[in-house]
């Protein structure tokens, strides 16, 4: 899903619900800049968390170009390549 300007609550449900039609376990959602409103917060932490070994990861999640240029990175496991099961390298994705 791609949209130009504001995100909207409805922007916001309508990612949650494409994620989980396509069964993925964790979304992003990317931002100009990074949301602070704490009701879009909230409706993506209604979402839930998994735990994946000792760590916890949110099922949905916001990311923002501001944060990708501050170097910080989505919040997510660590990604195996399928048929080797090695870990990929996060910068290769980024």
């Amino acid at each position: 899903m791609a949209r130009g300007g504001k995100h909207t609550a409805d922007n916001l449900r309508a990612f949650m619900h494409v994620r989980c039609q396509a069964k993925a376990k964790y979304g992003v959602f990317i931002t100009n800049h990074k949301v602070t409103a704490r009701k879009q917060r909230a409706l993506f932490a209604e979402a839930g968390y998994s735990k994946e070994g000792a760590d916890t990861f949110p099922h949905m999640q916001f990311w923002s170009i501001d944060e990708y240029f501050a170097g910080t990175q989505p919040n997510l496991p660590t990604l195996a390549e399928p048929e080797s099961g090695l870990a990929v390298q996060r910068q290769l994705l980024l």
